[in-house]
């Protein structure tokens, strides 16, 4: 299986191909740095970040949403909390 990485060999007739070494780095755009450092900032929801006390992650995906986005006012629950997306996985 190395071997494909390198060249590939068709069984029935003898033939090298040549692969390249591709050497690219992933390159942020200016947009992207935020999201790309913090995949926590914005609200699933509302697509804002800020108020972070009042921020939830759910605890299958790591989704974040605000507690006022979902319908929990400002009020933090106790115990796991799952978004709409997990909770028939996560049940």
């Amino acid at each position: 299986m190395e071997m494909s990485k390198v060249e590939s060999r068709c069984p029935l007739r003898i033939v090298v191909i040549q692969v390249p070494k591709r050497d690219r780095v992933y390159q942020p755009s200016e947009e992207d740095p935020r999201s790309y450092l913090d995949p926590y900032g914005n609200c699933s929801e509302c697509h804002q970040e800020g108020d972070d006390d009042l921020t939830l992650l759910c605890d299958f995906c790591d989704s974040p949403s605000h507690t006022y986005c979902v319908g929990l006012g400002r009020v933090v629950p106790e115990g796991n909390w799952y978004c709409d997306g997990c909770k028939p996985v996560a049940l």
